[in-house]
C-alpha cells in the first residue's frame, strides 16, 4: 500500500513539474502578445485610434469633431468664433480649434459666416454669437455649431 502511495505521489509531483514547465515556456508569449495587442490599441475601435492623438495633445472631448462633422455638411464652408470664455471653459481651446479644421476637411473654413454657411463657436456667450443663427447644436459644453439663417 505504501509503495502505491510513493508511485502516486511521485506522478502527481511528476505532472505538476511538467505543467509548470509548459506554463513558463509559453507564457511569455502569451504575455508579449496581449502587451503587443495593448499598445496597438486592438481593443478600440477604429474612430478611437483616429481621435486618440488629439487626447494626447491636450484636447479633453475630441468627440466633438465627429458631432460637428455629421451637422455641417461636407461641401459647405465654416466660420470659427472663438468667444471671450474659451480660455475658462476650455482650458484645451488651442488643440482643439486646429484639431477641429483637420478633422472637417474637405470643409472649407472662412473669416466670416455668409448666410447658409456654418459657424463653430468655442466659448461663446450669446451676446457673442452672430445675429440669424438656426439649427443650433451644443456639442460640448462650451461648443456649438450652427448654421447662420
Amino acid at each position: 500500500m505504501r509503495q502505491r502511495n510513493d508511485a502516486v505521489g511521485w506522478l502527481v509531483a511528476a505532472v505538476a513539474i511538467v505543467l509548470l514547465g509548459l506554463a513558463a515556456w509559453h507564457l511569455p508569449a502569451k504575455f508579449r502578445s496581449w502587451w503587443d495587442e495593448a499598445r496597438s490599441g486592438h481593443q478600440v475601435t477604429r474612430l478611437q485610434r483616429q481621435l486618440y492623438a488629439a487626447r494626447v495633445v491636450g484636447v479633453q472631448h475630441p468627440e466633438f469633431v465627429v458631432t460637428a462633422a455629421k451637422a455641417i455638411p461636407r461641401t459647405a464652408r465654416y466660420a470659427i468664433l472663438l468667444g471671450a470664455d474659451a480660455k475658462t471653459r476650455l482650458p484645451d481651446y488651442r488643440t482643439a480649434v486646429p484639431f477641429a479644421v483637420y478633422w472637417l476637411y474637405p470643409r472649407r473654413v472662412v473669416n466670416f459666416a455668409a448666410p447658409g454657411q456654418w459657424v463653430l463657436a468655442f466659448g461663446t456667450k450669446e451676446s457673442e454669437l452672430p445675429d440669424g443663427l438656426t439649427s443650433r447644436r451644443e456639442l460640448i459644453p462650451g461648443v456649438l455649431v450652427a448654421r447662420q439663417g
